[in-house]
């Protein structure tokens, strides 16, 4: 938890509404299991790269090309994976501060609606915000999960890339659908988010 020099007025007994502690909830459980996601893709990408440095993991006719395109993939997830993870912890700490910074808020009266207040107009990163979570939350959300998204499909080109180097037409061909069916719901969640 980041501490502030400054000290600052803090209502012990405080507690968040409803609403915005399932927010918490909801943000933090994702928050740490990507983070354990990100980090195990993070290895993997580490041992694909491995593997992809050795010459002798390839036909003698491999493209330069090829081999180099597999390798920005390689460093690609390794750095996007690790990012992830990075910065799932810093999202994870961030949403864990929100009842000690709402309860900082509550004390200076500034912006958080009057407890008797049942309805407020605002989105939930609003809410997360009003209450605390800072003002570059949507930013650092959206650097987590393009992060996280890019090095899974770094991943998956560089094995279909390799099974395309390696393997008949056959194997390529079906691999290719079905890495590209295990990537749909990724595709299907971030057009959902979008739309």
């Amino acid at each position: 938890m980041h501490e502030n020099s400054a000290s600052r007025s803090i209502k012990i007994k405080y507690q968040l509404p409803p609403v915005v502690a399932s927010l918490q909830a909801g943000w933090l459980s994702s928050f740490q299991s990507a983070a354990a996601v990100s980090a195990l893709l993070a290895g993997l990408a580490g041992q694909l790269l491995v593997f992809m440095k050795d010459p002798n993991n390839f036909p003698n006719h491999t493209s330069t090309g090829a081999r180099t395109f597999l390798l920005l993939l390689s460093y690609s997830a390794v750095v996007l994976n690790s990012s992830a993870t990075i910065t799932s912890l810093i999202l994870t700490d961030k949403i864990g501060e929100l009842p000690v910074r709402a309860s900082m808020k509550s004390c200076m009266k500034s912006g958080l609606p009057d407890s008797g207040t049942d309805t407020i107009e605002t989105t939930s990163t609003g809410l997360l915000r009003r209450y605390g979570v800072g003002a570059l939350w949507s930013c650092t959300i959206w650097h987590w999960f393009i992060c996280l998204l890019a090095g899974i499909w770094c991943i998956m080109l560089q094995i279909l890339t390799y099974i395309f180097l390696q393997e008949s037409e056959v194997v390529s061909i079906t691999m290719a659908f079905i890495i590209g069916f295990a990537t749909l719901p990724l595709l299907v969640f971030l057009y959902s988010g979008v739309s």
